[in-house]
């Protein structure tokens, strides 16, 4: 029998990596619905259903669609986190403008809750897995953005926005 030289191997899968900076990024207020908060900063803080800040981040993942999430790391810039704090995340499911979204306009979202993780206080560059998240929208999910919030009562944190958050993510053809 003549064979063709062709040998198949299942560990030979190309793997794409890709940087994605985020378009828009922002929070809303419970406490001052109103309010535009389109700034330098993404304030996240768990004051109860009348006072808690709520962050926004989209990023344009239409490479991903239809691929297998090998891994993804959310990168967010941390100035000012005095405490250890566990952050959740939905996905966001309905169309937003960074310089007009108040909490009183604030998108819908999914009923899916992601645990990001904990993170530790400190000034630097706080890396979550949001494979999860990334596959899910992947596989189909709405999506128009990240929510991003604290579970921790009274507990607060502040993210850069001009270090731009950031999604690293490896996926497979």
């Amino acid at each position: 029998m003549l064979g063709l030289g062709l040998r198949l191997s299942k560990n030979n899968k190309s793997k794409n990596n890709i940087q994605v900076n985020s378009v828009k990024n922002t929070f809303v207020n419970s406490y001052r619905p109103d309010k535009n908060y389109a700034q330098s900063s993404i304030e996240l803080y768990n004051g109860g259903d009348s006072d808690s800040l709520y962050g926004l981040l989209y990023f344009d993942l239409d490479m991903i669609i239809g691929k297998k999430i090998e891994s993804a790391n959310l990168k967010l810039y941390a100035i000012n986190l005095p405490e250890e704090i566990n952050i959740f995340s939905k996905i966001i499911t309905s169309s937003w403008i960074e310089s007009e979204v108040t909490y009183d306009t604030k998108p819908t979202l999914s009923e899916e809750i992601y645990s990001l993780g904990s993170v530790s206080p400190g000034s630097d560059w706080k890396i979550f897995d949001v494979k999860n998240i990334m596959q899910d929208i992947s596989n189909g999910a709405i999506y128009q953005g990240l929510w991003l919030y604290v579970e921790n009562l009274y507990k607060w944190c502040e993210f850069s926005s001009k270090e731009l958050p950031t999604l690293e993510i490896s996926y497979g053809c």
